[in-house]
């Protein structure tokens, strides 16, 4: 069994969440969810990001079952200890192979926020973002959050 994501893993999903859920809620974007939540791409590939937004014309992939069937339009995987750079790149594989339109790698060591964008099949870097230089989401207009008030008060 893996363990709980630590407390400051917790709480920057929580922060991200939150900026996310109000605004796609404030402009009828879609639905957001938090984990744990499973994403079904296949058989033999079935995660469960940290984040993930559904567009409001693909809700569908919900349906009535217990999982997201298919590519979220968005995820956001959060590092911490027990979840690997090596796994969010082995993550970051099966979101691009899958279609996944926008995925972010959020690093609270290093307080940055990599947004990538999936362009003829394969993630491009976007940028990656740190301080109070706003990280803004590409599929989704008018968001964006500072990572500054994003990791603000986690210890070094």
């Amino acid at each position: 069994m893996v363990p709980a994501p630590n407390w400051k893993h917790q709480r920057i999903s929580r922060r991200l969440e939150h900026a996310l859920i109000l605004h796609v809620e404030h402009e009828g974007l879609g639905e957001i969810f938090g984990a744990p939540v499973d994403v079904y791409f296949d058989d033999t590939n079935i995660l469960q990001p940290d984040i993930v937004f559904i567009a409001k014309d693909r809700k569908s992939m919900l349906g009535d079952k217990w999982y997201i069937q298919g590519a979220p339009d968005l995820v956001i995987e959060i590092l911490s200890p027990t979840n690997s750079s090596m796994d969010a790149i082995e993550k970051m594989a099966i979101y691009e192979r899958f279609g996944v339109r926008e995925h972010w790698i959020v690093d609270p060591e290093l307080r940055t926020m990599h947004v990538h964008i999936l362009e003829n099949g394969r993630y491009r870097l976007v940028k990656q973002y740190c301080g109070d230089e706003p990280a803004a989401s590409v599929i989704l207009p008018g968001f964006s959050v500072m990572p500054a008030t994003i990791f603000e008060d986690l210890p070094a």
